[in-house]
């Protein structure tokens, strides 16, 4: 909507952000109409008036709705790893030893280095 009004009045959209930041009544009239364009996508959505896909895309990705993901967990988790299990830097994929020293690289099946040596 934001795009299409800027097009409209020849601005860019980042034209429109500057404006919020310095005129706090544009400001609020943006919020108002994100506002009511949030309630329109809703309504009409949920009545099935406007594609619900849609709707919900929209709703989204321009007023922070998302999709609620209830994980519950109602015992231990543990994790046992194999006797020669060596923790990975994960930052730069090397082997760390228990002194906290890199190891040398594994080769792979076909005999190089994982940093590809």
């Amino acid at each position: 909507m934001l795009l299409d009004f800027a097009e409209s009045i020849g601005v860019t959209y980042d034209c429109l952000d500057d404006w919020q930041r310095v005129h706090p009544k544009f400001f609020h009239a943006v919020k108002n109409v994100m506002r009511f364009q949030e309630m329109q996508l809703a309504r009409e959505g949920l009545a099935g008036h406007w594609n619900p896909a849609m709707s919900i895309f929209l709703l989204k990705n321009n007023h922070g709705y998302r999709d609620r993901h209830d994980i519950e967990s109602h015992g231990e988790l543990s994790i046992s790893y194999p006797p020669d299990w060596q923790p990975v830097d994960t930052a730069v994929g090397v082997r760390m030893g228990q002194d906290g020293k890199a190891l040398p690289a594994a080769p792979d099946a076909a005999g190089r280095d994982r940093l590809g040596g």
